[in-house]
C-alpha cells in the first residue's frame, strides 16, 4: 500500500472520529419501505443489514455485492447514507481506483448536477 501523506492520515482520522457514535439505522431503515420493493432495493437492504460501515470495503463491495455497486447510495435511506458515508468517503481515500463508480456515485449524491 503507498505511503498516505499525512495530510490524508489526518482526514481518516477526522472522519472516522466523526461518524464512530453515529447509530446504526435498523434493518428497516435501510431503503425506503413501498408497496412493493424493486430488486435493487432488495440487494441493497439484503447486504447491508447488520453490516457495520466500519466493515465496508470497496473491496468487499465488489466481491459481495450482487447489484449495481453505484446504485447502492441513492437507494438508501437518508439515515442509512448518512450512517454508511463515511465508508465511501474513506473508499475514496484508501481505494480510490478500486472504488471505479461506487465513489463517483457519493459524490453525484452529494452533489447531483441539477442543483
Amino acid at each position: 500500500m503507498p505511503k498516505r501523506s499525512p495530510n490524508l492520515n489526518k482526514l481518516v482520522e477526522d472522519i472516522q472520529r466523526a461518524f464512530s457514535h453515529t447509530p446504526y439505522p435498523g434493518n428497516g431503515n435501510l431503503v425506503p419501505e413501498t408497496p412493493y420493493l424493486d430488486l435493487e432495493a432488495e440487494q441493497i437492504r439484503d447486504y447491508l443489514r447488520g453490516k457495520k460501515w466500519q466493515d465496508l470495503t470497496a473491496e468487499s463491495i465488489w466481491q459481495e455485492y450482487k447489484g449495481d455497486p453505484g446504485a447502492l447510495l441513492p437507494f438508501m435511506t437518508p439515515i442509512a447514507m448518512r450512517y454508511y458515508l463515511p465508508a465511501f468517503l474513506l473508499m475514496g481515500i484508501r481505494e480510490y481506483e478500486k472504488s471505479d463508480i461506487i465513489f463517483d456515485s457519493v459524490i453525484y449524491n452529494l452533489h447531483p448536477p441539477w442543483r
